[in-house]
């Protein structure tokens, strides 16, 4: 049985860990970061992910346990993981690429492909776990209905720009929805830091 110490500990890492993630998803979208420090930032993303979902699982499962907060806490540290892989081999492909220019058309395909389907990795566990968080949110008084269902729909909306033009890439035209995303997971942690999170007591 968890006590209010430990799950405001909790409420503390799921916060600080999840604005930290965000921070390094915003880093390595809108910087230009060197390579070094890029792979850097991205082999600390998916922890904080992990780290940030754990300790949100552990606020929501305080008032009350369930099925949906537990699968999410799994699928984003899944997703964490291949987060970290899709990024590692994008930057060693790039690095590859910008070292072999001469590159034949379907060898740069075929190097597409490979972080696409990577990308598309993440994007399945991270859908998952936006969703079933979302749920989970739903009937918690620190989140409620309106958090709650953005993030359902946002994961849902994501899910299925992504996978619509499976197994091609989605066209530049296609909107990019991950920023909205990790703008959700920005307002969960900045509501984590409410200690108003933590006032119903556990069932």
């Amino acid at each position: 049985m968890s006590t209010p110490e430990l799950v405001s500990r909790w409420r503390l890492v799921g916060a600080t860990t999840g604005r930290s993630a965000v921070a390094a998803y915003a880093l390595l979208v809108a910087v230009p970061l060197p390579d070094k420090l890029a792979a850097v930032v991205a082999s600390m993303f998916g922890p904080l992910v992990g780290c940030a979902s754990i300790g949100l699982y552990r606020v929501l499962a305080w008032r009350q346990e369930t099925v949906a907060g537990f699968l999410a806490a799994i699928a984003n540290v899944a997703a964490g993981a291949l987060v970290v892989a899709m990024l590692l081999v994008q930057l060693a492909l790039d690095d590859a690429e910008e070292h072999a220019p001469s590159l034949d058309a379907s060898t740069e395909r075929v190097f597409g492909h490979i972080h696409f389907g990577l990308d598309l990795s993440w994007d399945t566990f991270i859908c998952l776990g936006t969703f079933l968080f979302g749920l989970a949110m739903l009937r918690h008084p620190g989140f409620g209905p309106l958090v709650g269902g953005a993030g359902m729909v946002i994961a849902l909306a994501l899910y299925a720009v992504n996978f619509a033009t499976f197994p091609e890439p989605p066209s530049e035209s296609a909107v990019d929805l991950g920023p909205l995303v990790g703008l959700w997971y920005a307002v969960v942690s900045a509501l984590l830091l409410r200690r108003s999170v933590l006032e119903s007591p556990p069932r």
